[in-house]
């Protein structure tokens, strides 16, 4: 408390000072995320609500702030998925596009911004999810193969980045392009070799193959590490039954 009240009067004297809406705006939405995870759920809305406003004044006053940006696209996509958790869809499909248009514009502006790559990545795929689900299956396409590129710009930024590695298998999975799937996750392995949710999606993208007895290890493997994820069981079983038929 102390501390925000310290840049709330930063900001008041200092109105003009991108800086100082910025340094305000990141600890009301960390209080935001903590009054949420409290059930405390109108006094979390204001203050995200609050810090939006902060980092759009941030922007406002200087353009080419990619932190602000940064951040202010992580606070819209929190306020999409609020919006759609109480059927606020149309609401919700707003925030998220304000999500995608900062995170395009610091691209834009800086094209080899290793988060902003990643992130933009994150935001198309997940948007690939959401337009598929409303049958809008062309854009849903479209969305994720951007999604892909993305990643793959992500993977040149940073080689070893395993959140990159997994998205991009993901987007890959969404287009049914199990083939492709496969190099990104065991590159993963080989640098998280204990990763269950890298061996599921492995193991679920060589079972789509036809590929059982390859796929059988990798699942059963996961299970052994993560006993309680359902869709792991659910794929060993599915792998064990084609292999029984043979």
């Amino acid at each position: 408390a102390s501390r925000e009240s310290m840049y709330r009067e930063i900001v008041r004297v200092r109105p003009q000072n991108a800086r100082a809406h910025y340094n305000l705006a990141n600890p009301l939405s960390r209080e935001s995320r903590r009054l949420r995870r409290q059930g405390k759920t109108e006094q979390a809305d204001t203050l995200l609500a609050e810090a939006i406003e902060l980092y759009e004044e941030a922007i406002r006053l200087f353009p080419y702030y990619l932190a602000a940006r940064i951040n202010l696209a992580v606070r819209f996509g929190e306020q999409g998925t609020q919006l759609e958790k109480r059927n606020r869809a149309r609401e919700a499909r707003k925030s998220y596009d304000l999500e995608i248009e900062q995170l395009r514009e610091v691209v834009r502006i800086k094209p080899r911004h290793k988060i902003g790559v990643y992130n933009l990545g994150l935001a198309l795929r997940k948007q690939g999810v959401r337009l598929r689900n409303q049958g809008q299956m062309v854009p849903a396409q479209a969305t994720v193969e951007e999604a892909v590129v993305l990643y793959r710009r992500s993977l040149e930024l940073r080689p070893r980045h395993t959140r990159s590695l997994r998205g991009l298998a993901q987007a890959l999975r969404q287009l049914q392009r199990y083939d492709k799937a496969e190099s990104p996750l065991r590159r993963l392995l080989q640098i998280k070799p204990d990763d269950p949710g890298a061996m599921r999606l492995l193991g679920d993208a060589l079972l789509q193959r036809g590929r059982y007895s390859q796929a059988e290890p990798y699942l059963r493997r996961a299970v052994e590490i993560d006993p309680r994820n359902g869709s792991g069981q659910q794929l060993l079983r599915d792998v064990q039954a084609h292999l029984q038929q043979r």
